[in-house]
């Protein structure tokens, strides 16, 4: 029986040629991550990227590809405790491209399964929280 709140961890995010991101790599190992850093080192693209993956359109900057890159991507790993999809958002200078793949290796094209995989109801939205990516019902 699925409980009202899945919480959905995101177990691992790397990103490559988003934002101000050359390529970053992390992987939590608590509930809570801190992200430090000085000025414009960066710390509001990985938020901004993460957002940008889970948030749909609406929510992506308009120059979301670094300057003067072919190719981008933000790769999320997303599960409770190991991954159960990945979320990939491949960004050219042609478009934006949203993919998950499931844990058994089916794929799919589009931001709308991702709406299937947190309830695609007016009353549902997505919420991170202390590291989580959690539906809000």
């Amino acid at each position: 029986m699925q409980s009202d709140t899945e919480t959905l961890r995101v177990l691992r995010f790397s990103a490559n040629n988003i934002l101000r991101l050359s390529v970053v790599d992390i992987t939590p190992d608590k509930d809570v991550m801190v992200i430090g850093g000085r000025n414009a080192q960066g710390k509001s693209s990985i938020l901004n990227s993460i957002m940008a993956a889970v948030g749909g359109a609406k929510n992506r900057p308009k120059e979301l590809l670094k300057k003067g890159q072919k190719k981008g991507t933000v790769t999320l790993e997303i599960g409770d405790t190991e991954p159960k999809y990945i979320l990939t958002l491949t960004v050219t200078p042609e478009g934006e491209r949203i993919t998950l793949t499931t844990k058994e290796g089916a794929k799919f094209n589009g931001c709308q399964i991702w709406l299937e995989v947190v309830g695609n109801r007016a009353d549902a939205s997505v919420i991170i929280e202390d590291g989580a990516v959690k539906e809000a019902r």
